[in-house]
């Protein structure tokens, strides 16, 4: 663990999958009770609490808050914890990636009305990794109308195309890539959680595993694009004409159209981001339903793969 100390993003090594690999047996093998104890910083270096800020989601695996020095606001993001986890690697990437993706949208997009939040630094003590954030007021777009999410969410995964397209190979590997082995053994995995606590699911478990990894053999043939991976409109805030994308922990290059999927999953088929059934847009329905519901457990996620039967 680092010492009490500042870093900047650049300074900051890339997890690889063997931390990832290690981060997600630790966090399967302790209890969630081991981070939910920590209460939020009052104090994170030359920073003082100003108020915390709850996710909507429940998710409590970090803690957030508004924070000030000199009369200057900023958005602090902590990891806390004695063992590093999944959770604490997902925070390392977000800040290499942010810090990344925030200057290079600036200096080869300033057409775009995308912009993500500038890293300031992160702030190192044992047991403590936080991101310091500049600090961004807005009106999240949860409060917008479908119309209004479909506009701004297509203009999101349309600069993140163009995005990746800009990247340089030097820039790319400092970003995740998630390729054909990632998807074929998760696939795999969440299936066989979802048939623990769905014993009677089975045929349809089986027949949707058949039609991903079909799907997902014509998909990896395609070059990868920058993903954010938790395009929610919880994750997204509206400014002054420009729309901040946040929470960038799990950016990934992967195969085209997961975030669509994501988004349709989100608003049950009410968007109109994809209107057609591509193998990428069936695939990652039902890869992300596995997952949610091996995660949540929450009986919407089957009954959205009972109907995605209809496109088999």
């Amino acid at each position: 663990m680092y010492k009490k100390q500042y870093l900047l993003p650049f300074m900051l090594t890339r997890p690889t999958i063997f931390h990832y690999i290690s981060g997600f047996i630790v966090s399967k093998t302790l209890s969630a009770a081991s981070w939910h104890h920590y209460n939020i910083p009052k104090v994170i270096g030359e920073y003082k609490l100003k108020s915390e800020i709850r996710k909507t989601n429940g998710n409590d695996e970090y803690k957030v808050g508004t924070y000030s020095d000199k009369n200057t606001q900023y958005f602090i993001k902590t990891w806390q914890g004695r063992v590093k986890n999944y959770s604490y690697y997902a925070l390392v990437n977000e800040c290499i990636a942010t810090d990344l993706l925030s200057k290079r949208l600036l200096k080869s997009m300033p057409d775009s009305s995308l912009r993500i939040p500038r890293v300031v630094h992160a702030y190192c003590e044992p047991h403590l990794f936080s991101i310091v954030f500049e600090y961004i007021e807005g009106q999240s777009l949860d409060l917008a109308s479908l119309v209004e999410r479909d506009r701004v969410l297509k203009i999101i995964t349309t600069d993140l195309e163009r995005l990746s397209e800009i990247l340089s190979t030097e820039e790319k590997k400092r970003i995740p890539s998630h390729k054909r082995i990632y998807y074929s053994l998760l696939v795999l995995y969440y299936s066989f959680v979802v048939f623990i606590n769905a014993l009677t699911k089975l045929p349809l478990l089986l027949q949707l595993i058949r039609k991903a990894y079909h799907s997902l053999w014509s998909i990896s043939k395609q070059p990868l694009t920058l993903t954010h991976r938790d395009l929610v409109s919880s994750n997204i805030i509206l400014n002054n004409g420009f729309t901040y994308l946040v929470d960038w922990e799990t950016v990934t290059l992967t195969f085209p159209l997961y975030d669509q999927a994501l988004i349709l999953t989100e608003y049950e088929d009410r968007s109109q981001i994809v209107k057609t059934w591509k193998p990428e847009v069936l695939f990652y329905r039902i890869f992300i339903c596995l997952q949610l519901y091996a995660i949540e457990g929450d009986e919407r996620y089957i009954r959205l793969l009972e109907g995605l039967t209809k496109h088999i």
